[in-house]
């Protein structure tokens, strides 16, 4: 928004002439400072001249006076909020202040249209129901599952514990037992097996002796064959135990213990899957239902953005306003008019605390300082000045001028005084600022009309017998009303304030 400007030294508003142009070369760098203004010559008389009158004429004096410099610029808040569309969809406006109202805090300034987010809000309502019932349904399988998977892990463990019990049962048990049985029918068989050897043994000498029959012999010899039979079927029996029927019990016991920790993994596994399957259907209807609850959260936040409210006092300026692009031809905001994502809508300054921001040539930037006064002349207020002090000075040159490129100047902003709040003061205003850059106390002065240049020379006018005399001065520091005379004049004398006729 901000306008074109000059500095009067920029825009080389010389009105003065070339009397102060030669001022400027004496002076040096001092000279830039001067803001031009009046009328004078450039030429010096070349004679006598006729006699002037006594209004033409000032007296050299001892006086102070001040060095300024004066710029042009506009007025800017110091403090402005922009109100932008913080929904994430277009919308339209349904409500909006007229433009330039006086916004208090809190005032209600724009509404956005709401019905396509009221949609959703219900639509999130109900999905967010159905995501915690589906939450609910998950948790109570999930306590299901962990129940009937600890009894079913209980049970395979149970029937683990049995199968070795029964096969430590039938180890130290049926083993021992039968083992015990063939020792004993082998122990019984060996004995009597040699007790029958010696008692035939006997009856062989018996019946060579004649006490016994060889038929009662022959008996006896049948007797111990039949035991030795038995014996070996005794014998053959505890063989057979130990390497066949005892490794194939042995076998069968423990391939039912192995079922049974195979069945124990089994049942581990599948509860341990059929649990992940529950807590993971579980904990997605949980996530659900916090994905849910935000997304309505942020759904009713955008219905609360939908109402812009001011956050501090200011003046109400539409977005198309302050952006002014010109490709928008659609005109200033009004009821109904589209409203992108983060478009600006309104801009609020605060016109209590007002900044001018004026341009002043790279020659003069040097000598302008932070807590300088200056005097703010507002155009719009029909001339009206406040006072000001110099906050800050742009940290690059800028040369933005077409009609000049060379032009280079920096953006000097100055903080307008208390006594801005009580006028209608708004941005964007034009206005004119004057910098006191110094003050020279106690100096010899002259205005500035009344010094003339010859080439290098400077002089003033003075009066002499035969009409004018010239008289060569040294200039000290100079303004754009006054100049410092610091050697060809003492207080008193006079001099002419113009070029003779």
């Amino acid at each position: 928004m901000r306008s074109p400007q000059r500095s009067r030294f920029a825009q080389g508003s010389v009105r003065r002439g070339t009397i102060i142009a030669c001022l400027l070369l004496a002076a040096g760098g001092a000279a830039a400072l001067l803001v031009l203004g009046g009328a004078g010559s450039s030429a010096a008389p070349s004679g006598p001249s006729t006699a002037q009158g006594r209004g033409d004429w000032a007296e050299v004096v001892i006086s102070d006076f001040d060095i300024t410099t004066v710029s042009d610029g506009v007025l800017e808040a110091k403090k402005q909020v922009e109100m932008r569309n913080a929904l994430d969809m277009e919308s339209a406006l349904v409500e909006i202040v007229p433009e330039g109202t006086r916004a208090k805090k809190g005032d209600v300034l724009a509404r956005l249209n709401t019905d396509q987010l009221a949609q959703q809000i219900d639509q999130q309502e109900i999905e967010l129901e159905r995501a915690k019932n589906e939450r609910a349904s998950a948790d109570s399988d999930l306590e299901i599952q962990k129940t009937e998977s600890s009894a079913e892990t209980r049970k395979a463990t149970v029937a683990l514990q049995i199968a070795e019990l029964e096969y430590e049962q039938w180890l130290r048990g049926e083993v021992e037992t039968k083992r015990q049985e063939l020792r004993v029918k082998l122990d019984e068989a060996r004995s009597e097996a040699e007790r029958l050897g010696v008692k035939v043994r006997q009856n062989v000498q018996l019946q060579g002796q004649g006490f016994i029959s060889l038929d009662e012999m022959q008996k006896q010899e049948l007797e111990l064959r039949k035991q030795q039979a038995a014996l070996q079927t005794a014998e053959l029996n505890e063989r057979v135990y130990e390497s066949f029927q005892f490794p194939k019990e042995q076998k069968q016991k423990q391939e039912v213990i192995d079922a049974a920790k195979a069945e124990l993994t089994k049942t581990q596994q599948r509860a341990s899957s059929q649990l992940a399957s529950k807590e993971s259907r579980a904990a997605n209807s949980r996530r659900e239902v916090t994905l849910r609850e935000q997304r309505l959260t942020k759904l009713r936040e955008q219905l609360a953005l939908a109402t812009l409210t001011a956050p501090q006092d200011g003046l109400v300026v539409y977005g198309t306003t302050v952006e002014n692009r010109w490709w928008n031809n659609e005109g200033p905001l009004q009821i109904g008019r589209k409203i992108y994502p983060n478009q600006l809508v309104i801009a609020l300054p605060d016109t209590g605390a007002m900044n001018a921001k004026v341009k002043v040539h790279e020659s003069i930037a040097g000598q302008i300082k932070t807590g300088q006064t200056a005097t703010i002349r507002i155009d719009a207020l029909g001339g009206k000045s406040v006072t000001g002090v110099v906050e800050k000075i742009g940290l690059l040159a800028e040369a933005d001028n077409w009609r000049d490129p060379n032009l280079r100047e920096y953006t000097v902003t100055i903080t307008l005084g208390p006594e801005a709040a009580a006028l209608d003061i708004r941005p964007s205003m034009r206005c004119s600022a004057t910098i006191l850059l110094e003050q020279v106390k106690t100096a010899t002065t002259v205005p500035i009309q009344s010094v003339f240049a010859d080439g290098p020379v400077r002089y003033v006018l003075t009066q002499a017998q035969d009409g004018l005399a010239r008289t060569p001065v040294t200039l000290g520091r100079v303004s754009d009303r006054f100049a410092q005379i610091t050697a060809g004049l003492t207080p008193g004398q006079r001099v002419l304030v113009r070029a003779p006729k």
